[in-house]
């Protein structure tokens, strides 16, 4: 267990990524210092936060000696293939497993008390309407998610057998600026703004979506708890997609620009993933501070200031 250590020093991987860049802010107002480790730098600026270049994919005689010496006490770990349209299959999810496991190691071997991994919702059985840490089986259907829980169910047996401090985090769909395109937010927000038509499906499926900031600082508060095992990370309102693509589209203004219907249904498509929110809320004490009309909001704002600095 964990009780009685202070969180100083933070290991993070994949700070350049979507979610990953918006972690740096929440620990250093915090006042801890922030290694990050990647083959990119984390594009934000702060002196309490120092970059360590290594690739983790392809790692050099030395690397996770480095990862040792920097003496962090907690890690967070965000760093996986995430490409859209490629990651749900692609060979890098087994190169993941075997990296994150030599991380681990190197954290641990450097005197590391606390691991935190983001996970994924995709590890569930998706035949459960709601799922729920614990109860909800893991029985994930695609290459991406069995690597994810390979790995949770491989640390997790770890840290219980050797008393290490373990957090896995169940990301359900973050949303927000920086997110890349080729997601169904971005794509409809980026087309509308462009005066495209967007075909999608009728939008029944019920989804939790959450802003990638309140994701952040619900993962930063996790890492600073007590808490053990896995943990949602969602919002719990979980919505029909319809009412999102509309939300966004109207905040767009161009709302007759949405071809409801005009995407096929994708095969095996589950008709509902609705996070329960308990262990986030009660344990880890998080509630989100961005509802989802001010998070698309924001998100419209983004790209429209994107799109008008590249004009």
């Amino acid at each position: 267990m964990r009780l009685g250590i202070v969180v100083r020093t933070v290991l993070l991987t994949g700070a350049s990524g979507f979610l990953g860049r918006y972690l740096p802010p929440y620990l250093v107002d915090s006042g801890i210092a922030v290694h990050t480790i990647g083959r990119t730098p984390w594009p934000g600026r702060s002196n309490a936060v120092s970059f360590h270049k290594m690739d983790l994919l392809a790692p050099d005689v030395g690397t996770f000696a480095r990862v040792s010496a920097i003496g962090a006490d907690t890690l967070i770990h965000t760093a996986w293939c995430t490409e859209p349209g490629t990651y749900w299959t692609s060979m890098d999810n087994l190169r993941w497993i075997a990296a994150s496991l030599h991380l681990v190691d190197a954290f641990l071997r450097g005197g590391g008390k606390r691991v935190v991994i983001v996970g994924t919702c995709a590890e569930y059985d998706w035949r459960y309407h709601t799922l729920v840490e614990r109860e909800t089986p893991l029985l994930p259907s695609t290459i991406y998610g069995q690597a994810k829980a390979s790995l949770h169910s491989t640390l997790a047996a770890y840290s219980e057998k050797h008393g290490i401090s373990f957090a896995w985090a169940h990301i359900f769909f973050p949303y927000g600026p920086h997110e890349k395109r080729r997601r169904l937010l971005s794509d409809l927000i980026f087309n509308l703004l462009h005066g495209v038509e967007m075909a999608v499906s009728e939008g029944r499926q019920i989804r939790d979506f959450l802003y990638v900031e309140d994701a952040a600082e619900s993962i930063v508060k996790l890492a600073g708890s007590d808490v053990q095992g896995p943990v949602n990370i969602a919002s719990g309102d979980a919505r029909p997609l319809r009412d999102i693509i509309e939300m966004a589209a109207k905040e767009t203004g161009r709302p007759e620009l949405v071809r409801y219907g005009g995407r096929p249904p994708i095969s095996n498509d589950p008709p509902s993933l609705a996070a329960s929110v308990d262990r986030l809320r009660d344990e880890v004490g998080f509630r989100p501070r961005f509802g989802l009309e001010q998070g698309i909001k924001s998100t419209v704002d983004w790209w429209r200031s994107q799109i008008n600095a590249a004009t």
